[in-house]
């Protein structure tokens, strides 16, 4: 492939539409700093299938080269909040996506206090 003029993605920060559902856009982070692409709802489509076929052939390339697969993707936090289960002594942490999606994990009452302690070594390992 002939090399095209562009940018390299560093990260995705969000999606959305305009407010007359004329156009989607996807937010993304690059080496010059953040940029919107932009599509019509007929491209949309076309957008989304391109990517996935170029993502599948990088993987399948990566694997013939021996090279370590790619992490899966991690969706952007947007909150975290916790609850309790008197009923079934567990903890309950309900994740938030900026993609409208949650997950849900549950801490049974006698592994709380060792999964806050695993956070929080992580935190320190992640911050040295």
């Amino acid at each position: 492939m002939q090399q095209k003029e562009g940018f390299r993605i560093a990260g995705v920060q969000g999606a959305g539409m305009l407010p007359d559902a004329s156009m989607a856009y996807v937010e993304v982070l690059s080496e010059h700093g953040p940029f919107v692409v932009a599509f019509s709802p007929e491209h949309g489509d076309q957008f989304a299938a391109a990517a996935n076929i170029a993502n599948d052939r990088l993987k399948v390339e990566r694997a013939n080269m021996n090279l370590p697969e790619v992490s899966p993707l991690q969706k952007p936090i947007k909150q975290i909040d916790w609850s309790v289960d008197e009923a079934s002594a567990q903890a309950i942490l309900r994740t938030d996506y900026h993609d409208g999606t949650s997950s849900f994990t549950t801490f049974p009452r006698d592994q709380i206090t060792a999964s806050i302690q695993f956070l929080l070594d992580a935190q320190e390992h992640l911050s040295q």
